[in-house]
Parts: structure tokens; C-alpha cells; sequence
């Protein structure tokens, strides 16, 4: 399976939940740094939607390639004045992201409800 059926993505206005719809690993997949993600960075790159939330219910294991992915797709929403946040977090995923310093600069939520409100709380406030 190529990197076509690896997320899904959903619009919830101007936020996206981009979901990996299983293991990121970079023998398994397509080239991930070279990805579209679902569409996801053709969304923000068309200024579609600015936020980005990555909900990683379905995901175990991931390696760097996918990490890359998340980092580019949180510095694409920065560069749009976006946010990101983690929902559905694993312990697996959340042991690298703690790891990698990568939730002290985007925040994991228990759901998909809670980050979306957190990135609209974030916009609400012109933070």
C-alpha cells in the first residue's frame, strides 16, 4: 500500500485532522518526505484550512520518516498562522514524540474534540 491509502483526512472548517490509517514505517510506505499526507498539504498549501490536527488512533509505530512528515506539516501550518496538536495518542507514539521534544511544541489531546477546541481556543484568542 502506497502512501495514497496511509491517511485519511477530514475539514473541520479552517482545521484539518489528518489521521495515519496505520504503521508509518518508512520500509512499509512510499517515500513519506515526499508525501501529500491525503491531500493534507495540498489543503493548506491552497489556504484551505490553516490548523492541523494529527490523530494518531490507528498508529503503533512510526520512525523518522514519519516524524518528518508531522514536521513538516506543523511547520506548514505555522507558516499559514495555523496550530497543531496530537489527539488519540498511543503510549508507544506518545514515548517518541516525548523523545523527539515534539510535544512541548505541539500539545496531545485525549480526543479529536479536545484538540480542535484547542486550536479554535488558540485562534479565538490571537495567540
Amino acid at each position: 500500500m502506497g502512501q495514497a491509502g496511509a491517511f485519511q483526512v477530514e475539514r473541520f472548517g479552517q482545521t484539518i485532522s489528518v489521521t495515519p490509517l496505520r504503521n508509518l514505517l518508512a520500509l512499509e510506505t512510499d517515500d513519506l518526505l515526499t508525501c501529500d499526507a491525503g491531500g493534507a498539504f495540498g489543503i493548506l498549501e491552497a489556504k484551505q484550512a490553516k490548523d492541523v490536527v494529527i490523530d494518531c488512533r490507528h498508529l503503533n509505530r512510526c520512525d523518522s520518516s514519519a516524524i518528518a512528515v508531522f514536521v513538516r506539516l506543523g511547520r506548514r501550518s505555522l507558516a499559514h498562522r495555523g496550530r497543531m496538536a496530537f489527539c488519540n495518542v498511543p503510549p508507544s507514539i506518545q514515548n517518541i514524540l516525548e523523545i523527539t521534544n515534539l510535544n512541548t511544541l505541539w500539545p496531545i489531546f485525549a480526543s479529536i474534540a479536545d484538540a480542535i477546541a484547542y486550536v479554535e481556543k488558540e485562534k479565538s484568542e490571537g495567540v
